[in-house]
């Protein structure tokens, strides 16, 4: 279990684009000194939103997280959003994914101490499907998407680095510190 003093965030942009609309959804966890929540925005050309939930509200499972009844990972996104001024529901599917062969970070992988490693899942990708933002339709079939990761940690004010906050091998993609305890987030 992380301890309380620990601060982090971790988020995924997800970008899914037609011939004539955009949408990015992004799905993060952040912890504070005082306090740990997670988040989804919602960006359209025209307007943006973001919803807080309570933290138990974040799961993870392999590439998959949940956050209360919103999924994301390989195969897609589903997303049911309910908030004074919003309410979101969809599913997108995701075709083959093409990740990079190399770490984006480049030899600044190596630098213990950066505010922020940054990952990318898939450069392109074939996105289906529609999501409905307050009754307007986003409709992605044929559509293309994009998935990048962020994460950040740091112990505490001038204390520890990334390879202390984050379990496993440094700069594997997809480490997240929010707890040893993963409950399923089964698929999409």
């Amino acid at each position: 279990m992380i301890s309380g003093n620990r601060r982090f965030f971790y988020g995924w942009y997800f970008k899914c684009q037609s011939d004539t609309q955009t949408l990015a959804v992004i799905p993060a966890v952040h912890q504070t000194a005082r306090k740990r929540i997670c988040s989804i925005q919602i960006i359209t050309e025209e307007q943006s939103w973001a919803v807080d939930f309570l933290a138990e509200a974040f799961r993870r499972r392999g590439k998959t997280i949940s956050i209360g009844k919103n999924r994301f990972g390989e195969k897609g996104m589903r997303l049911e959003v309910c908030a004074p001024g919003l309410e979101v529901k969809g599913k997108l599917q995701f075709g083959p994914l093409s990740p990079l062969r190399y770490d984006i970070m480049g030899p600044f992988c190596a630098i213990p101490f950066l505010e922020c490693r940054h990952s990318i899942w898939s450069m392109k990708h074939m996105v289906q499907g529609t999501v409905r933002i307050n009754g307007e339709a986003y409709s992605f079939d044929g559509g293309e998407g994009y998935w990048e990761g962020d994460r950040k940690a740091s112990a505490g004010p001038g204390k520890g680095s990334d390879a202390e906050d984050y379990p496993g091998k440094r700069g594997l993609q997809g480490q997240v510190p929010v707890s040893e305890r993963w409950p399923d987030a089964s698929g999409l």
